[in-house]
């Protein structure tokens, strides 16, 4: 019998499918919250790069704007410069670092808006090949001049379909990107902004960068138009990506509240494997581990409405004079009894049928789908199976006697072939015991009266000491209640500790060779009943004058055996 409340392995696998169920969705979840936190993030910053993009690209416009506007006042139809610096002068604001003309043929022209810095001088004539034959505005970055960064924006000038030159502007760097700046910075990130050497090459140069690092930056670039140099703001939150510790600490949230879902689906099992082994225990028998009465008949009435035209056979098993040697052996050796019977019945029904105690030496069996022929194979094991237990270096035997009844042949209801295979069991113990009979509806009722008397209650209540032996070896094989009085034993268990099972050992030292002497004459004559006064001694050690009464009989289990009556004389 188990324990109560003890799980079982289906109850190991269920918390271990849960708590797989639970590890794969809490992972899953880690995972999905990782890819969350950083998508929603990269997908910010990311929005914040090209927020600050958009800050600047009005200027890359406005710079073109002025070109064209220099172009249009200083150089005429013809070519020839007209008032550079004047005009130059006139357009100059904060915003604006200088402006320059680069004729093919010709002077060139510089106006800078504070100190000598001839930017003309610093065209990239790479970049300026390349804005001549591609007809764009090329930006040129960054140029070092008079201790300050600057960016040269310039575009070819054609005059009567010829090319004239460049005509350009420069731009302090930090004012440029002032805007963009100042929007990163609220924002709080860090940034880099690059733009490609030219326009046609997949490095960058860096521009300008914030005083903090870029620590894995995101980056949105873009190109004004297919001609134009490409520009690219990469960007990093100044306090660091922050997903990983928001994943993080979802993902602490999430383990523990798997944990305490687990522990929760723990109790759950421990409570629901309590509540089934209540269940159990109130249809199992706690000695045997089979069904009791309530299982048993719970369990053949499940069989009966599921398979209502199904046969089955119902067998009535009853241990033979088994309250006889439980009192005289023991309850512990009586319960070992039990134990053995219901393995035995367990082993021999297997998946063929149930198996039940019903109370003190009875069981009940039910072959199911089984008509009681062929129910009786199984049946006849039973009965001739041989069964004893060695008790003190002795074997106690014991026999089983079987009552059976069928369905649907002598009934269709549970109740009324148990009464019938019932009252088969009395008829086999009128007719000899360590039988099996069928009921047949002819049971010798007026007869069984008789059994309302066992052999216990005879053997108990005997007006005389009664003791049972073996005729070869003189080993006792019983002794009634009578006996242990006369001997002044208060159990069986201290009798056979004094006597060691030999029944001369009563026999007080006086008489001993006497009555040996008259046993092996007894013996040799074939006497099946005499008579003989000695001496026993009780426990005490005091001799008692007693008249012995001898009666030898034939025992299938132990051969001869004498039967010894002792009365005080």
């Amino acid at each position: 019998m188990r324990k109560k409340g003890k799980m079982q392995k289906r109850d190991y696998c269920t918390l271990l499918i849960i708590f797989g169920v639970l590890l794969v969705g809490t992972t899953l979840f880690i995972k999905n919250t990782y890819r969350c936190y950083e998508q929603k993030q990269i997908a910010k910053g990311e929005k914040v790069a090209k927020i600050a993009a958009t800050s600047f690209m009005p200027d890359l416009s406005w710079s073109e704007n002025i070109i064209k506007e220099i172009e249009r006042t200083t150089i005429s139809a013809n070519g020839q410069v007209n008032d550079f610096q004047g005009q130059a002068r006139q357009l100059a604001n904060n915003y604006l670092a200088g402006e320059y003309l680069i004729p093919v043929k010709g002077q060139r022209q510089d106006q800078a808006q504070s100190g000598k810095i001839a930017f003309s001088t610093k065209v990239n004539p790479r970049l300026a090949t390349y804005a001549q034959k591609q007809k764009a505005t090329v930006f040129q970055g960054e140029v070092k001049a008079g201790g300050k960064s600057y960016l040269l924006a310039y575009q070819p000038v054609f005059r009567q379909g010829k090319y004239w030159g460049l005509a350009g502007v420069a731009v302090e760097t930090k004012a440029f990107f002032y805007a963009a700046q100042q929007n990163l910075q609220q924002v709080g990130y860090n940034y880099q902004i690059l733009k490609s050497k030219t326009p046609t090459s997949k490095q960058f140069q860096l521009l300008m960068q914030s005083q903090e690092k870029v620590t894995k930056g995101v980056s949105y670039s873009f190109q004004p138009d297919a001609k134009c140099s490409r520009w690219k703001i990469v960007v990093s939150p100044a306090g660091g990506w922050t997903y990983r510790q928001k994943a993080l600490q979802a993902s602490t949230f999430a383990a523990i509240l798997m944990a305490a879902i687990f522990l929760i689906c723990v109790l759950l099992v421990r409570w629901f494997a309590h509540i089934r082994q209540i269940k159990e225990e109130a249809t199992i028998d706690s000695l045997t581990g089979i069904y009791n009465r309530l299982g048993f008949e719970k369990k053949l009435r499940k069989f009966i409405e599921s398979k209502p035209n199904s046969p089955f056979t119902v067998a009535m098993i009853d241990i033979d004079d088994f309250k006889l040697f439980n009192d005289l052996y023991g309850h512990q050796v009586g319960d070992q009894v039990l134990k053995q019977v219901a393995k035995s019945l367990s082993q021999v029904a297997r998946k063929k049928g149930i198996v039940g105690r019903t109370g003190g030496d009875e069981f009940r069996v039910a072959f199911l789908d089984l008509t009681a022929e062929e129910s009786e194979q199984f049946i006849n094991r039973i009965t001739q199976a041989d069964y004893y237990l060695t008790y003190y270096l002795k074997q106690i035997r014991y026999s089983l006697s079987i009552g059976y009844a069928d369905s649907p042949r002598q009934g269709t209801g549970m109740r009324q072939l148990l009464n019938q295979a019932d009252e088969a069991l009395y008829d086999v113990k009128l007719s000899g015991k360590g039988q099996a009979q069928r009921y047949s509806g002819q049971g010798q009722k007026h007869l069984r009266a008789q059994l309302g008397f066992t052999l216990h209650d005879i053997a108990s209540n005997i007006p005389v000491a009664l003791m049972i032996y073996s005729q070869e070896d003189g080993r006792i094989l019983f002794v009634n209640q009578g006996t242990l009085q006369l001997l002044g034993y208060d159990n069986l268990w201290d009798f056979y500790d004094e006597v060691n099972t030999q029944a001369v050992h009563v026999v007080a030292p006086r008489d001993l060779q006497r009555v040996t002497d008259w046993l092996k004459k007894f013996k040799d004559n074939q006497q099946e009943s005499d008579q003989l006064k000695y001496r026993v001694i009780n426990r005490g050690g005091g001799e008692i004058k007693v008249l012995a009464n001898f009666h030898l009989v034939e025992n299938p289990h132990y051969g001869p055996i004498i039967y010894q009556t002792l009365m005080t004389i």
